[in-house]
C-alpha cells in the first residue's frame, strides 16, 4: 500500500506538472535554455499532495505504513539508510477510530456508521442522537451499509425514504425489531428440536441397556451410529441448529 499511496501523489504531480507545460505553451512565453527542455519556468509551484488512506477492515492493520518497512536494508551502512527517501502513508483505521471530528462531511457520519456496525445498540444510540441520520444522503447510506455489512438496511431503504433521504433511525429500530423476532422464533424452533433429540437419546439408551444390537438399534430410532456410539458413552450433548 505505500507504493500504490506513493504512486497516486507521483500522478498527482505529474499531472500539476503537465498543467503548467499547457499552460507555458498556450501562453507564448519566452523560456530560457534551462526551463525550455522540460517548459517549466522557473517558479512556477505545484499544490502540495495529502492523500489520505481510510482502512475499514475488521482485522487491525498490520501492513507497512511507510515505504523503508518494505525495503531490505540487511548488511547496509546507516548511511544508504538515511539517503533512501522513505514514505510514509496517512492512514485512519476507521473501526477503532475514537473520534471522527476531523472530518467536516457526510463523511464523518459515514465513518461513525462503519465504526459503530458491530454494537447494534451503539449504533441505535448513535443515529437517535444524531439528526442527519433521518434524512441521510442515498449515496452515504449505500456506501455505510456496504462497509458495515448491513445488508438488511439495503432492503429496507425503499420504505424508509424521507424528502429524498433515508430514515436510517427508523430502518435500524425495525432491523432490530426484525431480528428480535427471528432470535424468538428460532429459539422457539431450537427447543422443539433439542426435546426431541433428548428424547431420541433416552430411547437409545435403553435399548443399549437392553442389549439390542447397534444396527437394530439404529433402524428402529432412525439415527446414525455415531449417535449410538455417544449415547453408548453418555457423552449426548444437546444439538443447536442455530445458523
Amino acid at each position: 500500500m505505500p507504493l500504490r499511496d506513493m504512486y497516486y501523489s507521483v500522478g498527482e504531480y505529474e499531472k500539476q506538472a503537465a498543467e503548467v507545460r499547457s499552460r507555458t505553451r498556450a501562453e507564448g512565453r519566452k523560456l530560457k535554455d534551462g526551463e525550455y527542455l522540460y517548459r517549466f519556468p522557473k517558479g512556477s509551484l505545484l499544490h502540495p499532495v495529502v492523500t489520505i488512506i481510510l482502512y475499514m477492515g475488521e482485522e487491525k492493520w498490520d501492513g507497512p505504513r511507510t515505504l523503508h518497512e518494505m525495503l531490505d536494508f540487511a548488511g547496509m551502512p546507516e548511511e544508504i539508510r538515511k539517503m533512501a527517501p522513505d514514505y510514509r502513508m496517512n492512514i485512519i483505521d476507521v473501526r477503532r477510530m475514537e473520534d471522527t471530528g476531523m472530518f467536516r462531511t457526510d463523511v464523518r457520519h459515514v465513518l461513525d456508521f462503519i465504526r459503530l456496525s458491530e454494537d447494534r445498540e451503539a449504533l441505535r444510540r448513535l443515529v437517535e442522537s444524531e439528526p442527519y441520520y433521518k434524512e441521510m444522503d442515498e449515496d452515504a447510506f449505500d456506501v455505510a451499509v456496504c462497509y458495515a455489512n448491513a445488508g438488511d438496511l439495503i432492503r429496507a431503504k425503499e420504505y424508509n425514504r424521507r424528502n429524498g433521504g433515508i430514515d436510517v433511525c427508523t430502518a435500524i429500530k425495525e432491523m432490530i425489531e426484525e431480528g428480535r423476532k427471528e432470535g424468538m422464533r428460532r429459539g422457539r424452533q431450537n427447543g422443539l428440536k433439542d426435546g426431541k433429540q433428548m428424547e431420541k437419546n433416552r430411547i437409545v439408551r435403553r435399548m443399549l441397556q437392553n442389549k439390542m444390537p447397534e444396527k437394530e438399534i439404529c433402524r428402529i430410532a432412525g439415527c446414525s451410529r455415531e449417535f449410538v456410539q455417544k449415547a453408548r458413552q453418555n457423552k449426548f450433548e444437546q444439538m443447536r441448529y442455530l445458523k
